[in-house]
Protein backbone atom coordinates (compact mmCIF):
# COMPACT_ATOMS: atom_id res chain seq x y z
CA UNK A 1 0.00 0.00 0.00
CA UNK A 2 0.94 3.28 -0.75
CA UNK A 3 1.22 6.25 2.12
CA UNK A 4 0.70 9.35 1.71
CA UNK A 5 2.56 12.07 3.24
CA UNK A 6 0.85 13.71 6.18
CA UNK A 7 3.63 16.89 6.45
CA UNK A 8 2.68 17.91 2.56
CA UNK A 9 -0.05 17.73 0.95
CA UNK A 10 0.63 16.04 -2.33
CA UNK A 11 -1.22 18.25 -4.76
CA UNK A 12 1.24 20.89 -3.46
CA UNK A 13 4.08 18.69 -4.21
CA UNK A 14 3.14 18.29 -8.02
CA UNK A 15 3.11 22.19 -8.33
CA UNK A 16 6.28 22.88 -10.59
CA UNK A 17 6.84 25.91 -8.11
CA UNK A 18 7.97 23.93 -5.04
CA UNK A 19 10.62 21.59 -6.83
CA UNK A 20 11.70 23.84 -8.80
CA UNK A 21 13.23 25.85 -6.46
CA UNK A 22 15.98 24.93 -4.56
CA UNK A 23 14.89 22.11 -1.78
CA UNK A 24 14.39 22.56 1.70
CA UNK A 25 15.53 19.81 4.07
CA UNK A 26 12.33 17.23 4.43
CA UNK A 27 12.07 17.36 0.23
CA UNK A 28 13.62 14.50 -0.54
CA UNK A 29 10.42 12.69 -2.11
CA UNK A 30 8.57 14.99 -3.87
CA UNK A 31 5.50 13.64 -5.75
CA UNK A 32 5.53 14.12 -9.50
CA UNK A 33 2.66 12.86 -10.55
CA UNK A 34 -0.35 11.69 -8.81
CA UNK A 35 -1.91 8.36 -8.85
CA UNK A 36 -4.83 6.59 -8.32
CA UNK A 37 -4.92 5.27 -4.69
CA UNK A 38 -2.88 2.10 -4.07
CA UNK A 39 -0.77 2.83 -7.38
CA UNK A 40 2.53 1.92 -7.13
CA UNK A 41 4.19 4.82 -8.31
CA UNK A 42 7.84 4.83 -10.47
CA UNK A 43 10.57 6.30 -8.10
CA UNK A 44 13.05 8.24 -9.88
CA UNK A 45 16.84 9.45 -8.75
CA UNK A 46 17.83 13.07 -9.62
CA UNK A 47 21.01 13.01 -11.74
CA UNK A 48 24.36 14.44 -10.38
CA UNK A 49 23.51 17.51 -9.84
CA UNK A 50 21.35 16.47 -6.98
CA UNK A 51 18.24 17.85 -8.68
CA UNK A 52 15.06 17.15 -10.24
CA UNK A 53 14.45 20.02 -12.50
CA UNK A 54 15.43 17.79 -15.66
CA UNK A 55 12.25 15.78 -15.39
CA UNK A 56 9.45 18.47 -16.17
CA UNK A 57 8.86 16.40 -19.15
CA UNK A 58 7.97 13.25 -17.80
CA UNK A 59 5.77 14.61 -14.96
CA UNK A 60 3.82 16.28 -18.11
CA UNK A 61 3.75 13.26 -19.97
CA UNK A 62 3.47 10.78 -17.42
CA UNK A 63 0.26 8.58 -17.44
CA UNK A 64 0.82 6.63 -13.99
CA UNK A 65 2.26 7.82 -10.28
CA UNK A 66 6.10 9.29 -10.65
CA UNK A 67 8.04 10.87 -7.93
CA UNK A 68 11.14 11.98 -7.48
CA UNK A 69 14.10 11.73 -5.05
CA UNK A 70 16.43 14.72 -4.65
CA UNK A 71 19.25 15.85 -3.11
CA UNK A 72 17.96 18.24 0.22
CA UNK A 73 20.47 19.64 2.64
CA UNK A 74 19.83 16.76 5.12
CA UNK A 75 20.84 14.47 2.81
CA UNK A 76 24.23 12.61 4.34
CA UNK A 77 26.96 13.04 1.28
CA UNK A 78 29.50 11.79 3.36
CA UNK A 79 29.47 7.49 1.75
CA UNK A 80 27.22 6.22 -0.91
CA UNK A 81 25.71 3.57 1.50
CA UNK A 82 24.46 6.46 3.89
CA UNK A 83 23.29 8.25 0.56
CA UNK A 84 21.45 5.17 -0.30
CA UNK A 85 19.82 4.38 3.01
CA UNK A 86 18.43 7.81 3.91
CA UNK A 87 17.32 7.34 0.32
CA UNK A 88 15.38 4.01 1.26
CA UNK A 89 14.05 5.22 4.49
CA UNK A 90 12.30 8.20 3.07
CA UNK A 91 10.57 6.51 0.30
CA UNK A 92 9.80 3.99 2.86
CA UNK A 93 8.19 6.69 4.79
CA UNK A 94 5.21 7.01 2.14
CA UNK A 95 5.79 3.81 0.97
CA UNK A 96 6.31 1.67 3.75
CA UNK A 97 6.24 -2.06 1.99
CA UNK A 98 7.07 -3.16 -2.00
CA UNK A 99 6.74 -4.03 -4.35
CA UNK A 100 9.03 -0.85 -5.51
CA UNK A 101 9.47 0.67 -9.24
CA UNK A 102 12.92 2.43 -8.92
CA UNK A 103 14.89 4.41 -11.45
CA UNK A 104 17.67 6.47 -12.04
CA UNK A 105 18.62 9.53 -14.35
CA UNK A 106 22.60 9.79 -14.79
CA UNK A 107 24.98 8.96 -12.22
CA UNK A 108 22.48 8.08 -9.56
CA UNK A 109 22.86 5.23 -11.13
CA UNK A 110 25.45 3.64 -8.59
CA UNK A 111 22.85 5.07 -5.64
CA UNK A 112 20.01 2.73 -7.10
CA UNK A 113 21.82 -0.02 -7.07
CA UNK A 114 22.71 0.57 -3.74
CA UNK A 115 19.58 0.97 -2.40
CA UNK A 116 18.41 -1.87 -4.40
CA UNK A 117 20.58 -3.88 -2.09
CA UNK A 118 19.33 -2.67 0.83
CA UNK A 119 15.67 -3.12 0.00
CA UNK A 120 16.35 -7.01 -1.43
CA UNK A 121 18.26 -7.66 2.31
CA UNK A 122 14.92 -6.66 3.64
CA UNK A 123 12.87 -8.79 1.53
CA UNK A 124 11.41 -6.26 -0.48
CA UNK A 125 10.68 -6.88 -3.80
CA UNK A 126 11.94 -4.32 -6.41
CA UNK A 127 9.89 -5.27 -9.67
CA UNK A 128 11.25 -2.50 -12.14
CA UNK A 129 14.90 -1.10 -11.88
CA UNK A 130 15.47 1.23 -14.81
CA UNK A 131 18.59 3.05 -15.62
CA UNK A 132 18.58 6.09 -18.04
CA UNK A 133 21.59 6.89 -20.10
CA UNK A 134 24.44 6.01 -17.32
CA UNK A 135 25.44 2.43 -15.77
CA UNK A 136 27.48 2.60 -13.08
CA UNK A 137 30.94 0.62 -15.21
CA UNK A 138 30.52 4.64 -17.06
CA UNK A 139 32.26 5.58 -14.14
CA UNK A 140 35.43 3.91 -15.39
CA UNK A 141 34.75 2.72 -18.87
CA UNK A 142 37.44 4.00 -21.80
CA UNK A 143 36.36 6.94 -22.96
CA UNK A 144 33.40 8.05 -20.74
CA UNK A 145 35.16 7.87 -17.37
CA UNK A 146 38.72 6.89 -15.30
CA UNK A 147 39.78 3.62 -14.54
CA UNK A 148 41.82 4.69 -11.16
CA UNK A 149 43.79 1.01 -10.57
CA UNK A 150 47.03 1.72 -12.35
CA UNK A 151 46.92 4.77 -9.79
CA UNK A 152 46.07 2.74 -6.73
CA UNK A 153 48.83 -0.53 -7.57
CA UNK A 154 51.41 2.62 -7.02
CA UNK A 155 53.35 1.56 -3.87
CA UNK A 156 52.21 4.66 -2.14
CA UNK A 157 48.94 6.41 -4.01
CA UNK A 158 47.28 9.96 -3.06
CA UNK A 159 43.75 9.20 -2.97
CA UNK A 160 43.81 13.32 -3.46
CA UNK A 161 45.37 13.30 -6.87
CA UNK A 162 43.35 9.90 -7.81
CA UNK A 163 40.32 12.15 -7.20
CA UNK A 164 41.45 15.18 -9.13
CA UNK A 165 41.84 12.89 -12.37
CA UNK A 166 39.02 11.29 -11.63
CA UNK A 167 37.05 14.93 -11.63
CA UNK A 168 38.82 15.86 -14.54
CA UNK A 169 37.41 13.28 -16.73
CA UNK A 170 33.82 13.43 -14.58
CA UNK A 171 33.74 17.06 -15.91
CA UNK A 172 35.19 16.34 -19.80
CA UNK A 173 32.16 14.37 -19.78
CA UNK A 174 29.80 16.01 -18.11
CA UNK A 175 30.29 19.12 -20.48
CA UNK A 176 30.42 17.00 -23.57
CA UNK A 177 26.88 15.94 -23.02
CA UNK A 178 25.62 19.35 -21.92
CA UNK A 179 27.16 20.57 -25.37
CA UNK A 180 26.04 17.70 -27.44
CA UNK A 181 22.78 18.12 -26.30
CA UNK A 182 20.07 19.10 -28.73
CA UNK A 183 22.27 18.66 -31.47
CA UNK A 184 24.36 21.27 -29.87
CA UNK A 185 21.76 23.91 -30.82
CA UNK A 186 20.32 24.39 -27.13
CA UNK A 187 21.58 27.49 -25.86
CA UNK A 188 21.13 27.18 -22.37
CA UNK A 189 22.24 24.11 -21.95
CA UNK A 190 25.61 25.28 -23.72
CA UNK A 191 25.76 28.48 -21.40
CA UNK A 192 25.41 25.57 -18.34
CA UNK A 193 28.38 24.15 -19.80
CA UNK A 194 30.61 26.89 -19.98
CA UNK A 195 29.51 27.76 -16.50
CA UNK A 196 30.58 24.32 -15.10
CA UNK A 197 33.52 24.58 -16.12
CA UNK A 198 34.26 28.15 -15.00
CA UNK A 199 32.92 26.60 -11.67
CA UNK A 200 35.27 23.94 -11.55
CA UNK A 201 38.52 25.40 -12.32
CA UNK A 202 37.96 29.19 -10.99
CA UNK A 203 36.84 27.90 -7.72
CA UNK A 204 34.56 30.58 -6.01
CA UNK A 205 33.94 32.72 -9.02
CA UNK A 206 30.13 34.00 -9.36
CA UNK A 207 27.90 31.39 -10.88
CA UNK A 208 24.56 30.94 -11.13
CA UNK A 209 22.58 29.55 -8.04
CA UNK A 210 22.01 26.12 -10.01
CA UNK A 211 25.60 26.12 -10.90
CA UNK A 212 26.38 26.71 -7.39
CA UNK A 213 24.16 23.40 -6.03
CA UNK A 214 25.27 21.68 -8.87
CA UNK A 215 28.88 21.86 -8.24
CA UNK A 216 28.22 22.09 -4.31
CA UNK A 217 26.83 18.40 -4.88
CA UNK A 218 28.35 16.89 -7.71
CA UNK A 219 32.31 16.99 -5.72
CA UNK A 220 31.21 15.76 -2.73
CA UNK A 221 28.73 13.07 -4.78
CA UNK A 222 31.81 11.66 -6.98
CA UNK A 223 34.00 11.93 -4.10
CA UNK A 224 31.92 9.19 -2.43
CA UNK A 225 31.63 7.03 -5.39
CA UNK A 226 35.13 7.48 -5.67
CA UNK A 227 35.49 5.85 -2.17
CA UNK A 228 33.46 3.45 -2.68
CA UNK A 229 34.84 2.09 -5.66
CA UNK A 230 38.19 1.93 -3.98
CA UNK A 231 36.87 0.53 -1.15
CA UNK A 232 34.92 -2.22 -3.24
CA UNK A 233 38.48 -2.48 -5.06
CA UNK A 234 40.61 -3.07 -1.76
CA UNK A 235 38.95 -6.43 -0.40
CA UNK A 236 40.70 -8.20 -3.40
CA UNK A 237 43.52 -5.66 -4.97
CA UNK A 238 44.16 -8.67 -7.65
CA UNK A 239 41.44 -7.38 -9.29
CA UNK A 240 41.10 -4.40 -11.27
CA UNK A 241 38.46 -1.48 -10.37
CA UNK A 242 36.04 -2.37 -12.53
CA UNK A 243 36.54 -6.04 -12.06
CA UNK A 244 35.38 -5.12 -8.11
CA UNK A 245 32.03 -2.82 -9.23
CA UNK A 246 30.82 -5.43 -11.85
CA UNK A 247 31.24 -8.17 -9.21
CA UNK A 248 29.32 -6.33 -6.77
CA UNK A 249 26.66 -5.54 -9.69
CA UNK A 250 26.20 -9.14 -11.02
CA UNK A 251 24.28 -10.06 -8.06
CA UNK A 252 21.00 -7.72 -8.25
CA UNK A 253 17.80 -9.82 -8.44
CA UNK A 254 15.36 -7.05 -9.84
CA UNK A 255 14.65 -6.84 -13.68
CA UNK A 256 17.51 -4.18 -15.33
CA UNK A 257 16.66 -2.31 -18.44
CA UNK A 258 19.23 0.92 -19.52
CA UNK A 259 18.55 3.45 -21.56
CA UNK A 260 21.03 4.49 -23.87
CA UNK A 261 21.22 7.67 -25.68
CA UNK A 262 22.48 8.08 -28.99
CA UNK A 263 24.04 11.55 -28.31
CA UNK A 264 24.24 11.20 -24.79
CA UNK A 265 27.04 9.47 -22.59
CA UNK A 266 26.88 7.19 -25.80
CA UNK A 267 28.51 9.85 -28.15
CA UNK A 268 31.64 9.96 -25.80
CA UNK A 269 32.69 6.53 -27.01
CA UNK A 270 35.15 6.17 -29.65
CA UNK A 271 34.49 3.92 -32.40
CA UNK A 272 37.01 1.02 -31.64
CA UNK A 273 35.77 1.01 -27.73
CA UNK A 274 31.56 0.93 -29.28
CA UNK A 275 31.59 -3.07 -29.91
CA UNK A 276 32.60 -3.57 -26.00
CA UNK A 277 30.85 -0.63 -24.60
CA UNK A 278 28.61 0.36 -26.54
CA UNK A 279 25.90 -0.47 -24.20
CA UNK A 280 28.40 1.33 -21.19
CA UNK A 281 29.75 -2.33 -20.14
CA UNK A 282 25.97 -3.45 -18.90
CA UNK A 283 25.55 -6.69 -21.07
CA UNK A 284 29.41 -7.56 -19.71
CA UNK A 285 27.96 -7.27 -16.14
CA UNK A 286 24.59 -8.51 -16.28
CA UNK A 287 23.83 -10.86 -19.19
CA UNK A 288 20.39 -10.86 -19.29
CA UNK A 289 19.86 -7.45 -18.90
CA UNK A 290 17.79 -5.35 -21.36
CA UNK A 291 19.27 -2.73 -23.27
CA UNK A 292 17.05 0.05 -24.87
CA UNK A 293 18.69 2.22 -27.24
CA UNK A 294 17.17 5.90 -27.79
CA UNK A 295 18.48 8.43 -30.37
CA UNK A 296 18.40 11.31 -28.27
CA UNK A 297 20.84 13.56 -26.42
CA UNK A 298 21.24 12.64 -22.50
CA UNK A 299 18.78 15.62 -21.29
CA UNK A 300 16.45 14.82 -24.40
CA UNK A 301 16.40 11.14 -23.54
CA UNK A 302 13.73 12.34 -20.54
CA UNK A 303 11.60 13.71 -23.37
CA UNK A 304 11.19 10.78 -25.88
CA UNK A 305 7.83 8.93 -25.71
CA UNK A 306 9.82 5.76 -26.46
CA UNK A 307 11.29 6.12 -22.67
CA UNK A 308 8.28 7.63 -21.10
CA UNK A 309 5.97 4.80 -22.78
CA UNK A 310 8.61 1.82 -21.97
CA UNK A 311 8.86 2.73 -18.25
CA UNK A 312 5.20 2.49 -17.55
CA UNK A 313 4.39 -0.76 -19.59
CA UNK A 314 2.35 -2.93 -17.41
CA UNK A 315 1.29 -0.09 -15.24
CA UNK A 316 -1.59 1.58 -17.37
CA UNK A 317 -4.46 -0.31 -14.59
CA UNK A 318 -5.89 2.99 -14.22
CA UNK A 319 -6.44 4.18 -17.71
CA UNK A 320 -7.57 0.62 -19.09
CA UNK A 321 -10.72 0.95 -17.32
CA UNK A 322 -11.56 4.52 -18.58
Amino acid sequence: MVARSKSVEATSEADPKRWRSVPKAGETVIVLREGEVGEIPLIILHGGSGAIHPFGTLRRKFKTALWGVQVTPDTPLNSLEAQARFYVERIKERQPNGPYRLAAFSASSIILFAMNFILERSEDVVEQFSLIDHFPSSFIAPDMGFDPTPMLRQPSYDISEIFRVFMDHTMATLVAIYRRDSGGRNQKRLDVAEELLKAYHEPGSEVSAFTAFFMKTVLPYMRVVLDFMVDLWSKDPSRTVLDALEQWMSVVRAPVTVYVASHGIHGCISPENKKLWGDYGVQRCLPTARVVHLTAGHFDSLESDILIDDLQVGYFRALARL
